[in-house]
């Protein structure tokens, strides 16, 4: 699976428009994630969002992320949340968390 069918899965799959019933936060989404797709893919999911983290800003990285793989969720700083960029990190930390538990 190449780099973007993973976050296109991640992303547009498990964080649409109705993510919040199928977990409480995002958290669940991601346990959910790797119940359903395996250690395999969750480690290559981490891997291709670090490589996201790369894009030079902030706003490119959130448009990547909300347009072109279609993610419903969004980390708000006013409300205490860490930001896009902070929040990929926590998702590959969370990832790579599960991993390890494998």
């Amino acid at each position: 699976m190449a780099q973007c069918e993973h976050l296109e899965l991640l992303f547009g799959a498990c964080f649409h428009q109705d993510w919040s019933l199928e977990a409480s936060d995002w958290q669940g989404v991601i346990e959910n994630f790797v119940e359903d797709a395996g250690q395999a893919c969750a480690t290559a999911t981490a891997d291709s969002l670090r490589a996201l983290l790369l894009q030079p800003s902030d706003a490119a990285l959130e448009r990547k992320v909300m347009s072109d793989y279609g993610c419903c969720y969004m980390p708000r700083p006013d409300l205490g949340d860490v930001g896009i960029r902070g929040w990929l990190r926590q998702l590959c930390a969370e990832l790579d968390a599960h991993a390890s538990r494998a």
